[in-house]
This record gives structure tokens, sequence and C-alpha cells, in this order.
């Protein structure tokens, strides 16, 4: 009786991760013109709750081979796979990813993405690790809202270069010569 419960968790675990992972590869294949992305997870871009369930499921798998019967690790093996799906569509769905139109900081989510043409203003902290830009933008209703965004430095020059192409001409300004400010000092 309890052996059979274990089964159905486990293959309720593996359908619903399995779900998970077409619906995350979905929705990435719907982002076209992808120009750059990168991971945003905690441990090495790999996000912290599969990593730490994978590492349990392996410490389980070890316990198993060196303990019990090969016949045991059928269940933890069916969760190991269970947590690759998991892993992995959380890892496609938490990369940020940078097109042609628009910013996506995660793919499950839409109101995470940004358009280019929105953006009104931004800044930029220049850190060791990582620039965090900061855009300004209008909602629908008029709203002057945030949108933040860490890059990581391996991709500093690739994204600057990427909003210069797109924002650069909207906010571009000539610096005033030195006759110009002679003139408004008069």
């Amino acid at each position: 009786m309890l052996h059979t419960a274990y089964i159905i968790l486990l293959f309720t675990f593996l359908g619903v991760t399995s779900a998970l992972l077409i619906a995350t590869v979905t929705a990435r294949m719907r982002i076209r013109r992808a120009q750059m992305q990168w991971p945003t997870g905690v441990l090495f871009g790999f996000p912290l709750g599969p990593s730490a369930f994978m590492s349990v499921i392996a410490l389980s798998l070890v316990f198993i081979a060196l303990e019990r019967p090969p016949s045991e690790a059928i269940v933890p093996l069916g969760y190991l796979v269970g947590g690759s799906f998991w892993l992995l569509a959380v890892r496609l769905g938490k990369a940020t990813v940078i097109t042609e139109t628009t910013i996506y900081r995660t793919m499950n989510d839409p109101s995470s993405s940004l358009a280019w043409i929105c953006v009104v203003d931004y800044a930029v902290q220049e850190m060791p690790k990582e620039d965090r830009y900061v855009f300004f933008y209008r909602n629908g209703r008029g709203m002057r809202l945030r949108y933040e965004l860490r890059v990581p430095a391996s991709r500093r020059a690739a994204f600057r270069e990427r909003v210069d192409e797109h924002l650069s001409n909207r906010f571009a300004y000539e610096p005033a010569s030195s006759s110009d400010k002679q003139r408004q000092t008069r």
C-alpha cells in the first residue's frame, strides 16, 4: 500500500515537472530574434530550490547504492529525472532574454517584460561584478514605473551595445560648446 502511494506520488511529480518544462520551452520558443541571454539563478546561474532538491536526491541515491539493494533505487531515480525537468524549466524560465524589441526578465511572467519603445529614461550603476540598470517607463495608464535589471560583468559590453542601439537616438544630446556657455552667462 505504501509502495503504491510512493509510485503515484512519483508519477504525479513527473507529470507536473514535465508539463512545467513543456510550458517553459513553448514560452521560450515564442520569443523571436533573441540577441542575448543569461541565467539569473543564485548558484552559478542555477536556481536554489531545484538545485537543493537534486542534491538531496543524489545523496539518497548514494546511500541506497551503499546500503540497499539496487531495486530500491527506482523511485529516487524517478525523482532525479523529475528534478532534472524542474531544474531545466526554472533555469530556462528565469533566464533574462534581450530581443530586438523587448527585455524579458523571466519568460513565464508577462509583467516582467519591457518593450524598448516604452523606455522614457534610464540610469546605470556600474559595480565590479555587475551593472544595475534602472529603466523608467510609462504603463498604459500613464503612470511612471521602474524596471530594474542586473547585467553580469560578462555581458556588460554586449548589453551596453544593445542599450545604445535602442535608446541612444532618443536620449542623445550634444554637449554645449564653450561659445554657447559664454552666451548663456551673459
